[in-house]
C-alpha cells in the first residue's frame, strides 16, 4: 500500500456561515461545535432511515399489514428526497450518504429479502434443481455488493477514510437480514433495517471523533461488533436440517465478500483518487 494513504488535512474549524460541507459554503448550521455539527449531520441520513422505518414498523401494527409494500416506498420517498436536498445544496459527503443508502434499500434490501426467502425453503439442493433459483440470488446479491462498493469508492474518492463508511449500511444488512429465521415480512424486514442504519449512525457519530487513520478501522469494527450481537442473540445463520451443502456455502461467500469489501472500498476510493489526478495532470500537459 502507497505510503501516502490515507491522506486527508486536519479538518479546519469552519465558520457559522459555511456550515457542513467541506466542499461547498452551502450547508447546514445547526448551532453545535464544528465537531459536534459534523458528526450530528453526517449520521442524518442514517438517523432518519432508522427512524422511518421504525415508525413504519410501528404504524402497520396498529393498523396492520397493507398489500403492498408501503413501509418501503415511505422509506426510499424520504431517503430519495433528502439525496434531491443534497443535491441541490451541493453537499457532497450527505448526497453520497444517501444515494447509497437509497441503493442499498431499493436494490439490495430485496435481493436479500429473496434469497432469504429461498434459502429458508426445507428442500433445497443441487441434485434436486431447487438450489439454483438460490444460487442465482446469491450471486446477484455478490454482484450487487461489488457495484455498491464501486460506487462507494468513486463518490468518496475525496476523502477515501469516509468510502467504508458510506458503504457500511450495505455491509450491516448482510448478516442481519439472512440470519432472520422466521418468516421474512414487510414489518420484520423494515425492523431489520431500523436496527442496521441505527448501529450505522452510531459508527458514522463516534468516527467523525477520529483522526483519518483510526477512521479506516470504524467500518470494520462495527460489522464485527454487530456479527458477534448477532450470534448472541440467537440471529446468527440457520440452515434447515434437510437442504444440501449449497446454502452453507453461499452464506459463507456472501459474508466473506461483505468483509472483503468493508475492508477494500477505502483502497479503491484511493486509488481511484489517484487514477483522477494523474488524468487531470495529464489534461494540464
Amino acid at each position: 500500500m502507497p505510503d501516502d494513504f490515507p491522506v486527508r488535512e486536519a479538518l479546519p474549524r469552519t465558520r457559522p456561515e459555511q456550515g457542513f460541507s467541506r466542499r461547498s459554503p452551502r450547508g447546514l448550521d445547526v448551532g453545535l461545535s464544528t465537531p459536534a455539527r459534523v458528526a450530528f449531520v453526517s449520521a442524518l441520513p442514517c438517523v432518519l432511515t432508522a427512524g422511518v422505518a421504525w415508525l413504519a414498523v410501528a404504524a402497520m401494527t396498529v393498523i396492520g399489514t397493507p398489500t403492498y409494500p408501503a413501509g418501503l416506498m415511505l422509506v426510499l420517498l424520504v431517503q430519495a428526497v433528502g439525496f434531491g436536498l443534497c443535491w441541490v445544496a451541493e453537499l457532497a459527503a450527505l448526497q453520497r450518504a444517501w444515494g447509497l443508502s437509497l441503493i442499498t434499500c431499493a436494490g439490495l434490501l430485496p435481493l436479500l429479502a429473496l434469497h432469504t426467502t429461498l434459502a429458508g425453503a426445507p428442500y433445497v439442493s443441487l441434485e434436486s434443481g431447487s438450489g439454483w433459483p438460490v444460487v442465482l440470488s446469491g450471486v446477484g446479491i455478490v454482484l450487487a455488493l461489488i457495484v455498491m462498493g464501486g460506487v462507494a469508492a468513486v463518490a468518496a474518492r475525496d476523502r477515501p477514510e469516509d468510502a467504508a463508511l458510506a458503504f457500511l449500511p450495505a455491509a450491516l444488512l448482510v448478516p442481519a437480514l439472512i440470519g432472520v429465521r422466521a418468516e421474512l415480512t414487510e414489518p420484520r424486514a423494515l425492523a431489520v433495517v431500523g436496527e442496521v442504519f441505527a448501529v450505522a449512525a452510531i459508527a458514522v457519530l463516534l468516527a467523525e471523533m477520529l483522526d483519518p487513520g483510526p477512521r479506516l478501522l470504524a467500518a470494520p469494527v462495527a460489522f464485527c461488533a454487530q456479527i458477534v450481537l448477532l450470534w448472541l442473540s440467537g440471529r446468527g445463520p440457520s440452515f434447515q436440517a434437510t437442504s444440501g451443502g449449497v446454502i452453507p456455502f453461499l452464506y459463507a461467500t456472501i459474508l466473506v465478500a461483505t468483509v472483503v469489501l468493508t475492508v477494500a472500498v477505502p483502497v479503491m476510493a484511493f486509488w481511484v483518487r489517484r487514477v483522477a489526478r494523474a488524468m487531470v495532470e495529464q489534461g494540464e500537459r
